[in-house]
């Protein structure tokens, strides 16, 4: 905010200078008109201009040629006026866009400064954050410390009352570890038996099934084979013939008489879809 104050004040101060000599130039041009008139009024003699007038009005070809002079003159003037006028303008809008490009250059320089703050900022946050991860993870390694003491000495009381009722039950657990035992092996048994029944079955399911493969292959093969052909006869007479196009379109070909002969076109009836769509499904998808 403060730098955007100081770019207006600056930027206020370059147009009052520029207003400024157009002021003193406007005073000046003013001054030489009054001193030029003055002299025009308190001189003896008329001017040159005033006799070259008087002259010119004896003639109208030499008044026109005077009056374009006049008129010649004056837009000299003019253009003098407005050259000056840009050249006054062209040296404000200079200076300004000097202003403004420090302006730019000085942001660009706080932009950056900033920026060099903001990332020490970010990196003292991070560093603040690691030492506060630090510290949370000591405490936790000193709890977790405590905690497996206790649960060293709750399992170490533990693996010993389970050692004496080991003991205890050991007779029993061997009598029940035998009978599973027997158990497991007649349970492997009939596992090793539906295992091989199942193979064969599997096996005798991938021999029927891959022959049912083999013989729509080649029937699909077969059947594309057919539908690839343009067209074919459909039916054949001793007058003509009848030929039947790829989309169901006909055509009938018959003889009128000596070598002409008329030819019908039938188009295709109610779409029912190409018929090789059913042919590009993959054969294999359903299986």
């Amino acid at each position: 905010e403060r730098a955007s104050a100081d770019l207006a004040r600056r930027r206020v101060a370059c147009l009052h200078d520029a207003v400024r000599s157009l002021s003193e130039r406007s005073a000046q041009a003013h001054r030489e008109l009054k001193d030029f008139l003055e002299r025009w009024e308190t001189s003896p003699a008329p001017p040159s201009s005033v006799a070259e007038l008087q002259q010119a009005l004896a003639s109208p070809q030499d008044l026109e040629a005077f009056q374009s002079r006049v008129k010649t003159w004056q837009e000299h003037c003019k253009d003098e006026a407005w050259l000056r006028w840009y050249e006054a303008k062209q040296q404000w809008l200079a200076k300004d866009l000097a202003i403004a490009q420090e302006h730019s250059e000085l942001l660009r320089k706080e932009k950056l400064s900033a920026q060099d703050g903001l990332r020490r900022m970010e990196e003292m946050a991070r560093s603040a954050k690691r030492e506060k991860q630090s510290l949370l993870h000591r405490s936790e390694m000193r709890n977790t410390d405590k905690s497996l003491e206790q649960l060293m000495w709750t399992q170490a009381q533990s693996v010993k009352e389970d050692q004496q009722l080991m003991q205890r039950k050991l007779p029993e657990v061997q009598a029940q570890l035998e009978a599973e035992k027997a158990s497991a092996e007649q349970t492997r048994h009939k596992l090793e038996d539906t295992r091989r029944a199942l193979e064969q079955e599997q096996a005798a399911e991938r021999s029927a099934k891959r022959a049912w493969l083999e013989q729509k292959s080649k029937r699909i093969a077969l059947e594309q084979s057919r539908l690839a052909r343009t067209c074919c006869l459909k039916r054949a007479k001793a007058t003509g013939v009848e030929l039947e196009f790829r989309g169901g379109a006909r055509a009938c070909v018959t003889q009128a008489g000596g070598s002409v002969a008329r030819v019908a076109f039938l188009p295709p009836g109610p779409p029912g879809g190409d018929p090789l769509a059913k042919l590009r499904v993959d054969p294999l998808a359903k299986l």
